[in-house]
């Protein structure tokens, strides 16, 4: 048990915040206590309009620095299709980290805390798809998963660190499965793929040749990412 400051009541451990500069872990205040002071505190800034033009240009800045308007539609929908395709390989308060955007299939899964201390650390300079760190490139993966070893122990942010690795499905012959997606139901072919949660009926054929042709066009089109490497490097 552990009394709030804030509230004065007791209340069990798991009710406060963790830190790892408090004696016991865990700060003074609840967490119910500290989302109502921020709730309160936002809806007080809100009303000071200096405040408010404050993050509006912290936002411009932030989409300039990390050139979310260069980024290709097909790159962000990659990302998003990596991060459905995980699922609860993610944990909470966990994101998606791209060390180089030619590589979008590679990446690293770590917590809010280290992403955001790694992004303010490091620059982005325009055209250019790695990070540098004090003007040294982190042009592969291995210099930018020791970058965030470092940080990650410096300001103890307790995150677990995963490199994490996709690839394309192949929709040739000798990789994908001769009747991979194709249910026969009597005299017909029916092509049924389940991808991100959805099931999609693509038809029913006579034909198997044309029930194939139909689900490569659709694993061509949709690109679908499968698994390659998930290991924890740190936890």
């Amino acid at each position: 048990m552990k009394k709030c400051f804030k509230c004065g009541k007791n209340k069990e451990l798991e009710k406060f915040y963790k830190h790892p500069m408090m004696t016991d872990g865990h700060l003074n205040k609840c967490i119910e206590c500290a989302k109502k002071d921020v709730q309160d505190n936002y809806l007080k800034k809100i009303k000071d309009i200096e405040y408010v033009e404050k993050e509006r240009k912290r936002g411009r800045d932030k989409y300039k620095r990390l050139q979310y308007k260069n980024k290709k539609r097909d790159v962000i929908w990659r990302h998003q299709q990596i991060r459905d395709r995980l699922g609860d390989l993610v944990l909470k308060e966990e994101e998606l980290h791209h060390w180089n955007y030619d590589f979008i299939d590679s990446l690293f899964i770590i917590n809010r805390r280290l992403h955001k201390k790694f992004h303010l650390i490091t620059d982005k300079q325009e055209g250019i798809p790695y990070y540098f760190l004090n003007k040294d490139p982190l042009n592969t993966k291995e210099k930018t998963l020791k970058v965030l070893i470092w940080i990650n122990r410096k300001f103890l942010l307790g995150s677990r660190i995963v490199d994490c690795e996709y690839t394309k499905q192949d929709s040739t012959r000798t990789k994908l499965p001769y009747n991979w997606g194709i249910y026969k139901v009597r005299n017909r072919f029916n092509v049924v793929i389940t991808r991100q949660y959805k099931v999609n009926r693509l038809g029913s054929f006579t034909q198997i040749s044309s029930a194939i042709a139909t689900r490569d066009k659709f694993v061509e089109t949709n690109d679908i990412p499968y698994l390659k490497k998930f290991e924890i490097i740190n936890s």
